[in-house]
């Protein structure tokens, strides 16, 4: 089968058994190049898959079974360097993560698709950005911000995913700037006044 584009070209290739996508079937951008390919199975995607970029550079290769995610997960830029790498489990994301996001870069751990344990954030020129624990996607305990000159931004505590007891907040010379006392989320003192 091949599938069209409304001006005519080539939008998708493969075959089809008994109504449903199977074997290796293509996807192209508009002038020709390959989008993404890989294989099916009964209409699920299977096995590796690979997405390009326009220019033809690799964007991201991943595994699936079963239709969904299982495995090594590659994403990059155009100009080939790595962006985002890990493992999904059914979908999911599962263990040790590093991703960009925006301009800064992200490190840490998933358990069934929710950042679990410590997490470490890096600015562009690789200061910290971020540091704090998570526990299936709930931060708790202490957690600390940066500024991109090294100076301590902000730091205080979660519980239940809630930030509680005295944040302090610094300017960007690491001169205290502010005290928040937190309840249950809310602000319920600033530098010590109700």
């Amino acid at each position: 089968w091949k599938l069209f584009y409304a001006d005519g070209r080539v939008r998708a290739k493969g075959k089809y058994i008994a109504g449903q996508k199977e074997g290796s079937w293509s996807y192209l951008y508009a002038n020709g190049l390959i989008e993404q390919s890989g294989m099916y199975k009964m209409d699920w995607p299977t096995g590796s898959w690979k997405w390009y970029h326009m220019n033809g550079q690799l964007h991201r290769e991943e595994m699936y079974r079963n239709g969904k995610e299982d495995g090594a997960s590659v994403e990059y830029e155009s100009t080939g360097v790595v962006i985002n790498e890990g493992e999904f489990t059914g979908g999911r994301r599962n263990g040790k993560w590093k991703q960009t996001i925006h301009d800064h870069i992200e490190e840490g751990q998933y358990a069934d698709g929710e950042r679990d344990g410590v997490w470490i954030w890096y600015y562009g020129n690789g200061r910290k950005m971020f540091e704090g624990e998570f526990q299936m996607g709930i931060p708790i305990n202490r957690h600390k911000y940066w500024y991109d000159n090294g100076q301590v931004e902000k730091t205080g505590k979660y519980e239940a995913g809630e930030m509680e007891r005295w944040w302090d907040f610094f300017d960007m010379n690491g001169f205290p700037a502010m005290q928040l006392d937190y309840k249950e989320g809310k602000v319920i003192r600033i530098d010590g006044k109700k």
